[in-house]
């Protein structure tokens, strides 16, 4: 069972209203590039949807930070600022989840911090390779 690991810094989904449709805010249409990439990553893995997801954002560990702090951070909760969970796992369900389905299972999702930024959909058992 292999994780999926995409390299990006993950981004939550934007309050969007009903003039987006028509006009994008510059938000809306990084959001739309956002999700396109996630989209294309999973695509190339040979991932297809799956009704029961876990998954793990991983924000990356500020440059300015003392070495120290650095090291002690990494792999701890992401607690301290926006985005919001929820919003996340919105985020890559409109990338990978079709129009018709829904997710019946959320398993273990995290927020943490890392060298490295990621998004990090677990036990993704039905790769293709």
């Amino acid at each position: 069972m292999a994780d999926l690991v995409i390299d990006l810094m993950p981004q939550s989904k934007p309050h969007m209203s009903f003039l987006d449709k028509s006009k994008a805010r510059p938000c809306v249409a990084r959001y739309q590039k956002f999700v396109d990439l996630i989209r294309h990553y999973c695509q190339e893995a040979g991932y297809t949807f799956q009704n029961n997801v876990s998954m793990t954002f991983v924000f990356p560990i500020p440059k300015s930070w003392p070495k120290w702090k650095q090291e002690e951070m990494e792999g701890k909760p992401h607690n301290d600022r926006p985005p919001a969970l929820f919003s996340l796992i919105e985020s890559v369900q409109d990338a990978l989840v079709p129009e018709k389905y829904q997710i019946d299972t959320y398993g273990p999702v995290r927020k943490i911090w890392g060298r490295k930024e990621q998004i990090i959909i677990h036990n993704a058992f039905n790769l293709k390779k």
